[in-house]
């Protein structure tokens, strides 16, 4: 009985420690394409297409430019972001593009939720000239917005008839 005791203890504290070495090493992996901009927009075809994004589209939005050691050729769109894509341009005009960076890796926004999630900033190129953005949580096997933060409220306070009130008290 003594002979099966040690290595059953060993094992008892040894398996957990495995088991939380592997999830961190393997869960924080982060796709190739991190850091980088990620221009998406639909083609006349009406397909979706993307690229990493350019100087010039990097400027128009007042955004960093990155300097990417991945070259341009070999890049590749992940399946979740080409979904993404389609889901946020869905009721736009064809002639606006989404930019889209992956901050982070998260954990599950939910515990009933498995799965990887990216922390993400995605940016409106809008036909207009408008800009938008906010932060969200994707989900990696979906491509779906699962929460989103920081907004831009865009208003045109030029264009709105307001109405002034006189000195008098009248309009």
């Amino acid at each position: 009985m003594k002979n099966i005791k040690l290595p059953l203890i060993i094992l008892t504290f040894l398996l957990p420690i495995l088991g939380v070495l592997y999830y961190y090493l393997n869960f924080d992996q982060l796709p190739a394409d991190h850091g980088n901009w990620e221009t998406i927009y639909k083609n006349p075809q009406g397909e979706i297409v993307s690229h990493l994004s350019t100087p010039q589209e990097l400027k128009a939005n007042n955004l960093p430019a990155v300097t990417t050691s991945k070259p341009v050729s070999t890049f590749k769109t992940s399946e979740w972001k080409k979904r993404l894509g389609v889901t946020l341009l869905r009721f736009q005009k064809p002639e606006t593009k989404v930019i889209i960076k992956i901050i982070k890796m998260v954990d599950s926004p939910a515990k009933d939720q498995l799965g990887r999630y990216y922390q993400v900033v995605i940016n409106y190129q809008l036909a207009d000239g408008g800009r938008s953005s906010f932060s969200a949580i994707v989900s990696e096997s979906s491509g779906q917005v699962v929460k989103s933060w920081n907004r831009t409220i865009n208003e045109d306070y030029g264009k709105k008839n307001r109405q002034r009130l006189t000195p008098t008290g009248t309009l």
